[in-house]
């Protein structure tokens, strides 16, 4: 065998136990996401019970509380250091934003959460509507809950989308904010190669 052939074959070998490790690795900090995300989750439940929160209201905390810890275990098997924190968690429930990704210390993106079981809803609720925030989450991706078998069309997301489009073109003086909602309307927490949903997304 010559040196390089050699030399390739040694250097594959150990690669591949790298690889091996940090697979591993990755496997070992997402189990502890996880399991950190479910303590969290079971803890806010709990606290939702004892504090007799409204049904939507629940829900909706529960809902960012699962997307986060969705989001922390896929992180954590791909291997990025990025993290989503809920701002409730934070100790700032009453923020904009429901959930923040964290990279570095540093915050690199907002999302807006609405849990809601109407793609009409999630338009109106996302665009700031129902408490006079219009504009307030402007930039932020806008978060609803996954439904792909909404209607005969196709998902909630795709609903929800097709009305935002619909809004943002009507020529109203809040046209400018369904159109931002529109461009930012999701249904996976994700950023970069990390998404809730297990898929890649592009941003």
């Amino acid at each position: 065998m010559s040196f390089l052939s050699s030399f390739f074959k040694d250097a594959s070998q150990k690669a591949g136990t790298i690889l091996g490790d940090q697979a591993s690795q990755n496997m070992h900090t997402a189990t502890a996401e996880a399991t950190k995300g479910m303590d969290t989750f079971k803890a806010k439940a709990a606290a939702q019970v004892v504090r007799n929160a409204d049904y939507s209201t629940g829900r909706g905390f529960l809902f960012e509380y699962i997307e986060t810890a969705k989001f922390n275990r896929e992180a954590a098997i791909k291997g990025f250091t990025a993290r989503a924190f809920t701002t409730d968690a934070l100790g700032d429930p009453g923020a904009a934003a429901d959930i923040l990704i964290k990279d570095g210390g540093k915050t690199v993106k907002e999302i807006q959460a609405k849990f809601t079981d109407r793609a009409s809803n999630a338009v109106y609720d996302q665009a700031g509507m129902q408490r006079g925030h219009w504009g307030k989450y402007h930039g932020m991706d806008r978060l609803i809950r996954k439904d792909e078998a909404y209607n005969d069309q196709g998902s909630m997301l795709d609903e929800a989308r097709k009305l935002a489009k619909q809004r943002s073109e009507s020529g109203s003086i809040y046209a400018e904010e369904y159109r931002d909602v529109y461009e930012h309307l999701t249904d996976e927490t994700h950023y970069k190669g990390v998404s809730s949903g297990g898929r890649p997304r592009k941003n």
